[in-house]
């Protein structure tokens, strides 16, 4: 059971109340009108720091947006392989079919380190499209 008495008591940074988050949205405003004109030192500095934050998370999001996208088409193009072995059969033109989109899909020239969990996701991917392709247009090193 939990003992409250001699767990480490954890300290979470406040959260801004209303009137705060008012406030921020109000230097952010003035400060891109005004660029600064009739604004304190004190009031520049938070609205440069507030605006530096947000192109952060934003350039955060976006990342994060693209490497969604960039998983959802390989996914996608391992689909393609598949769909062309069927249609094609195992005959040469099946191979070349599926050598030539493997290529699009990897880059062998990107290898970089692999977190546990990046490496887990990849192993998977690569099984999946392993069992759909028999194998076809698959290297050695995959």
């Amino acid at each position: 059971r939990h003992d409250p008495a001699t767990s480490k008591q954890l300290a979470w940074a406040k959260q801004a109340d209303e009137s705060t988050v008012m406030k921020n949205q109000d230097l952010r405003k003035r400060y891109l009108e005004t660029k600064g004109d009739g604004m304190l030192a004190e009031e520049i500095e938070r609205a440069k720091m507030l605006l530096e934050r947000d192109e952060r998370k934003r350039q955060k999001k976006l990342a994060r947006k693209q490497s969604k996208i960039k998983s959802s088409t390989e996914v996608t193009a391992t689909e393609d392989v598949s769909q062309k072995v069927e249609l094609l059969g195992t005959s040469e033109k099946a191979k070349d079919a599926c050598n030539t989109t493997v290529k699009k899909e990897t880059d062998p020239g990107s290898k970089k380190e692999l977190s546990a969990k990046e490496q887990r996701k990849q192993n998977k991917k690569l099984r999946k499209r392993y069992q759909t392709t028999n194998g076809l247009g698959m290297t050695e090193e995959e």
